[in-house]
């Protein structure tokens, strides 16, 4: 047995072909980087925030390809996170920790790869996770798979769900209690995302016809609308104080989205801006009013504007005259500055994640 220790700061710590080491992070941000061949290590990251990675597994049939069987890692003090690598051909797959004794480590970062022939009666890929917060992004961006139907049920804890796996028919997300992040950047032509209790975090970045339903919690919601051009999008609010975020250049050929259960005395709508001021945060709520403002100042004229019409419940975007309708609350509303604030240009990822 040898050990193998790290200083009091960020150190890289690699394992060796030998079995059974004991690799020490000590003090630091630390990353431990797993080697194949060695089984049965033991990763201790102590005081900082430590990443063990390379942890490659191939899961087919009924059964798992795992390097990392016995392998020990004992996170320590601060936030600690273990890496799969995953290639997939199963139609199920249940996340857990694939043979490894994990102690006092907050994230599990899983990257999967469809690679498998899901054709069938469904042809459906399934995600069952566990009560922890788990990291998960899905990915197929070769098309290797025949996927046509995507089902993700990532239970308790803060979960990240990324999914980037080409054109869908349909996803379905369920991402149970917590604080949950989900990136959407594939196309679907209906995807039903629950986001369940928690203060929950959503991009949809997709072309088609998605449903998202926030439920409790403080929420943010936001609708790319540089992408979203082909059908309208639902948002149910639900409970909390919940924010929808519009962002992108406002010239759509569809409504952005149709949002129900909005509360005018809790929830906000975040416009973005940039730098440059280039896209326009003016929030007009009557031609009548705009009418009334250029009459006493003439400097007032601008081309591009929100128009908030709370009689008909529909925010739109008024460029050089032409009105596109971005946002329907169903009815009749009452929304005023109040409810409108600035996101910058960085209103998706950045403002997010």
């Amino acid at each position: 047995m040898t050990i193998i220790s790290g200083t009091r700061f960020d150190d890289v710590i690699s394992a060796t072909s030998r079995q059974g080491d004991i690799l020490k992070g000590l003090v630091g941000n630390d990353t431990f980087e797993f080697y194949g061949m060695s089984q049965e290590d033991r990763f201790v990251g102590g005081r900082g925030d430590d990443t063990l990675t390379g942890i490659e597994i191939d899961i087919e049939a009924a059964a798992f390809e795992t390097q990392a069987l016995g392998t020990t890692f004992v996170g320590g003090r601060g936030v600690d996170t273990v890496e799969y690598s995953i290639s997939v051909t199963l139609p199920t797959l249940k996340l857990s920790s694939f043979g490894m004794k994990l102690n006092s480590v907050e994230f599990r970062d899983y990257d999967l790869t469809l690679t498998g022939n899901y054709a069938g009666p469904e042809d459906t890929f399934k995600i069952l996770g566990k009560n922890a917060a788990e990291i998960v992004a899905i990915r197929d961006v070769l098309l290797l798979s025949d996927i046509d139907t995507l089902k993700v049920n990532l239970r308790g804890g803060n979960d990240t769900l990324t999914v980037d796996v080409g054109s869908l028919d349909h996803i379905f997300v369920n991402t149970g209690g917590g604080g949950d992040t989900v990136v959407m950047h594939s196309s679907v032509d209906g995807a039903v995302i629950n986001l369940g209790a928690g203060n929950d975090r959503i991009i949809m970045d997709s072309y088609h016809r998605e449903t998202v339903k926030a439920g409790k919690g403080n929420d943010t919601i936001v609708l790319d609308h540089a992408l979203w051009t082909v059908h309208t999008d639902t948002v149910t609010t639900g409970g909390g104080r919940d924010k929808i975020i519009v962002g992108g250049q406002p010239i759509v050929t569809a409504p952005l989205g149709n949002v129900v259960d909005f509360n005018a005395k809790r929830d906000k709508i975040g416009l973005a801006v940039d730098g440059n001021g280039t896209k326009p945060f003016d929030v007009v709520y009557s031609q009548q009013e705009l009418t009334q403002e250029l009459a006493t100042n003439p400097d007032a004229y601008r081309t591009e504007y929100w128009l908030m019409d709370n009689k008909a419940g529909t925010l739109g975007f008024v460029y050089n005259g032409a009105v596109k309708e971005v946002l329907d609350f169903g009815g009749s509303i009452a929304l005023d500055d109040q409810n409108f604030f600035k996101v910058d240009e960085n209103y998706g990822y950045d403002f997010l994640l």
